[in-house]
């Protein structure tokens, strides 16, 4: 549809009085309210917690030096229910996997 100057009516007072009441407060000078975020106290725990493990060392040298100065000294035992548990777990994942 094409608009042209034989269409459009000249604006009424009553019109303008209607633009005048509808216009945005920017232009009345009032203030416009603000968009705000509230984000809960997990949403803090997580990102704290995400921090801890970021700066958390991969390898704990500590227990690595610990473990290694038992083996060389003889002194490590390992026990004997948790290598038999492991072994077993190792083997059933081999048969899946093959399957």
């Amino acid at each position: 549809m094409k608009i042209t100057g034989s269409q459009v009516g000249p604006v009424t007072p009553m019109q303008t009085e209607k633009v005048k009441k509808t216009a945005p407060a920017a232009a009345t000078g009032a203030t416009q309210p603000m968009d705000t975020v509230h984000l809960s106290s997990d949403v803090e725990a997580v990102a704290a917690a995400r921090d801890a493990i970021a700066q958390t060392p991969e390898i704990r040298e500590e227990k690595v030096a610990a473990l290694r100065k038992a083996i060389e000294d003889g002194t490590y035992q390992a026990p004997a229910e948790q290598v038999a548990e492991k072994i077993l777990i190792e083997g059933r994942q081999a048969r899946l996997s093959q399957k």
